[in-house]
This record gives structure tokens, C-alpha cells and sequence, in this order.
């Protein structure tokens, strides 16, 4: 975050999101509580939340939003930088899924949607709009954060396949 000079890391196995402060290389911990796993704290302060497995943040400078990947919980949990108030913007928490009412042209609210392990963030600003590598469903998808749907975005991915001539 350039605002206040902040980089977040993703610290999977100790269930939060770390900061380092830039001016001076101290590491905080910025979104959940150090060693503790769970759901719970939407609503509440960022810092008494609990996350399982985050596995990736993204940042829109602008609006002083924080995007975490809560893997472990299925879900996509936004931070709003100003409050510091967590909350989730996709999936429900600990029901994983494959976003089943999303299809090719689906749409779904990204509040009910079914994740499952959502990994990779990028946030688009020219559009408000977040993509998430939604790993166990095998496809990238497109959270619209104005209007609070996801789709299935272009890409469709699927496991590879090695052919061995011979």
C-alpha cells in the first residue's frame, strides 16, 4: 500500500495477513490473530478476526480496500483499510464449492457463491473489479465488487494433460 508505505504477505500456516512496515522493516500483523484459525469476525476489527490459510492479498490503493484470499474458509474477505473493519465479499465461509449457479454466462451474488480454495488475487481498477483463482474449481473468476456478482471470466482452466509419445 504506497499510502502508508505497508506490504501485505499472506502467512498461510499462521492464519493471518503480515505487514511490513517499510520505513523501518517492522513486521505486523495486520489482519487476524497470529496462530489461531477460523471464520469468525466479520463485521469487527481486523485484527480479531480469524482466517484459515490465507493464501493471497491484493490492494485497491484508491478506495483503501484489502482483499484477502481465505483459502481454508473458501471465501474472499475485504478489508476496509480506513476502519479496519473485515468482512466477505465471496463464498460462504467453510462451504466449499465449485460455484455451482456459476456457469459459462452465469450469474450468481458473490455473497452466497461457493468457492473452493480461492488462491491468486488482481484487482482491476479501471473496472472495480477482482479476479480470484478459484484453485479446486479449476477456473478464474470475476467478482463485479460495485455490483456484488461473480461470473466465470473467460478462462476456463483445467487439470493438464501429459501425452508421452513412444
Amino acid at each position: 500500500d504506497p499510502s502508508t508505505r505497508r506490504l501485505y504477505i499472506a502467512d498461510s500456516h499462521n492464519h493471518a495477513i503480515r505487514a511490513v512496515l517499510l520505513g523501518n522493516g517492522v513486521i505486523v500483523t495486520a489482519v487476524g490473530i497470529l496462530g489461531e484459525q477460523g471464520s469468525e469476525g466479520d463485521g469487527g476489527l481486523c485484527t480479531e478476526a480469524r482466517l484459515r490459510r490465507p493464501g493471497a492479498v491484493a490492494v485497491d490503493v484508491a478506495a483503501r480496500r484489502l482483499f484477502v484470499s481465505d483459502s481454508g474458509n473458501h471465501a474472499v474477505r475485504i478489508v476496509d483499510l480506513n476502519s479496519g473493519i473485515i468482512g466477505t465479499l465471496a463464498g460462504v465461509p467453510g462451504a466449499a464449492g465449485q460455484a455451482g449457479a456459476v456457469g459459462p454466462g452465469g450469474i450468481v451474488k458473490a455473497a452466497t457463491a461457493h468457492l473452493q480454495l480461492p488462491q491468486g488475487l488482481a484487482f482491476d481498477p479501471a473496472n472495480n473489479d477482482l479476479y480470484v483463482a478459484d484453485s479446486g474449481g479449476h477456473v478464474v473468476r470475476r467478482i463485479d465488487i460495485t455490483g456484488g456478482r461473480i461470473t466465470d471470466s473467460a478462462c476456463q482452466c483445467s487439470v493438464p494433460t501429459v501425452r508421452v509419445a513412444g
